[in-house]
C-alpha cells in the first residue's frame, strides 16, 4: 500500500520536476518553434498556396453547369403559308441546360497559370523557412542576454560583497584613527552606489526573461531557468566555407530564382492571348411552353447539342503586345533583383564574419585585461590593509577589476551572437547542420 501511493505521489509531482528543470538552448528553441504564432503564419501562407495550386490544376478539368431560363417574347415567330401568319414560337419559353466544357487548348495559359501558382507555393516554403532562422536567431539573442544579464548580476553582486568588505575595512580603521571621515564617507558612498547598481542588475535579469518567455509563448512572469552554455566552445568555419553555405541554404537566394522562373512564366502567359482558345461543348437542353417542360409545341423537347468552339481575338488596340512588353520589363527586373540579393548576402556573410573575428580578439583581450585587474586589486587591497594604499586607489583598483569583467563577460556573449549572426547570414536554421572549423573557447 505504501509502495502504491509513493509510486502515485512520485507520478504526481514528476512533470512539476520535468517543467521546472532548466531549459537548454535547445529546448528553447524547440518551444518555440512549436509555438510561435510567426510559424504559425507561415505555416498558413503555405497552406494557402498548396490550395491555390489545386485551383489552377482544376482549370484543366472538364466543367459542368446548369442553366434554366424563362423568355417572354413580345412577338411571336411566324411563316406565311398562303397569305396566312402560322406561329412557329410561344410568347412564353422555359428552357433547362446541363453543359459540359472541356478546356482543349487555351494558348498555353492553363499551363502557365498552374505553373505560377506551384511556384508560390516553392516561394512561401522558402518563406517559411527564412522565418524559421530568423525565429531562431530571435530566440539565440534573448537567450544569451538572459545568460549575460545573470551573469552580470553575479559580477555586481560580487563588487557588492568587495564594496561592504572595504567599508568594514574603512569603519574598522577609521575607529582606531587610521583614517579620516572623508574616506569612510567615499567607501560608504560607493557600497552603497553598488547596492543601488544592483537593484538595475536585477531588472535587467527580469526583464531578459520576460522577451525570452514571450519568445517561448509563456506567460511574462513566468520564472523560467535556464542552462549556462555560455563557456561552451563556438565554432569558427573559413570565409569561403560560410559564403558557399550562404548562397546554397538561404531562402532568399531560391526566392530570387523563383521569382525569375514566375516572371518567364509570366511572359509565356502574356503571350498566350496570341492564340486561339478551343473547348469541347457538349449540352444537353430541355424546352417547352411551361414550367415543368413537358410540351413543346413548335419543336423538340429535349435535344443534345456537341461543339467544338474556337474563340480568337483578333484585334485589341496592341493590349497584348503591352501585356508582353511589361512582363518582359518584370523579366529583367527579376533578373536584377536576383543578382542585387546574391550581391547582398555575400556582404552580410562578409559583415558577419567579420564581426565573428572581432568578438575573438575582442574575448582574447579582455581575458588578458581580467587577469591583470584581478593581480592589481589583489595587490592594492593588501596595501590598504597594510596601510600603504589609500582608500580612492583601492576603490579605483575595485572598478578596474568591475569594469574588466563586465567587458570579458561582454566580449564572451558577443562572440556567442556573431556566430548566431553568422549562421543566420549564412542560412542555417534548427536542427544545426554538422560544421567544421576551430573552436574558439
Amino acid at each position: 500500500m505504501r509502495r502504491t501511493v509513493a509510486l502515485f505521489l512520485l507520478f504526481l509531482i514528476w512533470p512539476a520536476a520535468v517543467l521546472a528543470s532548466p531549459l537548454s538552448l535547445e529546448d528553447c528553441l524547440r518551444l518555440a518553434l512549436k509555438r510561435h504564432p510567426r510559424l504559425k503564419v507561415a505555416k498558413e501562407t503555405v497552406f494557402e498556396a498548396r490550395f491555390r495550386e489545386k485551383v489552377a490544376l482544376k482549370d484543366f478539368l472538364p466543367r459542368l453547369s446548369t442553366t434554366y431560363t424563362y423568355s417572354h417574347y413580345r412577338d411571336r415567330n411566324t411563316v406565311v403559308i398562303l397569305n396566312r401568319d402560322i406561329p412557329i414560337s410561344s410568347q412564353d419559353t422555359y428552357q433547362w441546360q446541363v453543359v459540359l466544357n472541356q478546356p482543349v487548348f487555351h494558348g498555353l495559359a492553363l499551363w502557365a497559370r498552374h505553373r505560377l501558382a506551384a511556384l508560390e507555393v516553392d516561394i512561401s516554403r522558402a518563406e517559411e523557412l527564412r522565418a524559421r532562422q530568423e525565429l531562431v536567431y530571435a530566440v539565440k539573442e534573448a537567450y544569451f542576454h538572459l545568460l549575460e544579464a545573470r551573469r552580470r548580476l553575479e559580477e555586481v553582486s560580487l563588487a557588492v560583497k568587495r564594496l561592504k568588505a572595504h567599508f568594514d575595512d574603512a569603519e574598522a580603521f577609521y575607529s582606531q584613527g587610521l583614517i579620516n571621515r572623508a574616506d569612510l564617507l567615499q567607501a560608504k558612498v560607493a557600497y552603497m552606489e553598488g547596492r543601488h547598481g544592483l537593484v538595475r542588475a536585477q531588472n535587467a535579469v527580469r526583464l531578459a526573461r520576460a522577451r525570452l518567455n514571450i519568445l517561448l509563448q509563456e506567460d511574462i512572469n513566468h520564472p523560467l531557468e535556464i542552462v549556462d552554455s555560455l563557456d561552451q566552445p563556438v565554432i569558427f568555419p573559413s570565409f569561403k566555407e560560410a559564403l558557399q553555405r550562404a548562397q546554397k541554404r538561404r531562402p532568399e537566394v531560391v526566392s530570387a530564382s523563383l521569382a525569375l522562373e514566375k516572371a518567364r512564366q509570366g511572359v509565356r502567359l502574356a503571350k498566350s492571348a496570341y492564340y486561339p482558345w478551343v473547348d469541347l461543348v457538349a449540352t444537353y437542353q430541355r424546352q417547352g411552353n411551361s414550367p415543368d417542360l413537358e410540351r413543346n409545341p413548335y419543336g423538340l423537347t429535349e435535344n443534345v447539342i456537341f461543339m467544338a468552339e474556337v474563340r480568337w481575338s483578333l484585334f485589341e488596340w496592341g493590349k497584348t503586345g503591352d501585356e508582353v512588353a511589361a512582363a518582359l520589363a518584370r523579366l529583367r527586373k527579376a533578373e536584377a533583383l536576383r543578382k542585387e540579393i546574391l550581391d547582398q548576402i555575400a556582404l552580410e556573410v562578409k559583415a558577419a564574419y567579420l564581426g565573428l573575428e572581432e568578438a575573438r580578439e575582442r574575448l582574447k583581450v579582455t581575458r588578458a585585461a581580467l587577469e591583470q585587474a584581478e593581480e592589481n586589486f589583489r595587490l592594492h587591497r593588501e596595501r590598504y590593509r597594510e596601510q600603504l594604499a589609500s582608500s580612492t586607489e583601492v576603490l579605483d583598483a575595485e572598478h578596474l577589476l568591475f569594469k574588466a569583467r563586465i567587458n570579458h563577460l561582454t566580449a564572451l556573449v558577443e562572440l556567442h551572437l556573431a556566430r548566431a549572426r553568422l549562421s543566420l547570414a549564412m542560412g542555417s536554421g534548427y536542427p544545426p547542420q554538422v560544421e567544421s572549423g576551430p573552436a574558439i573557447e
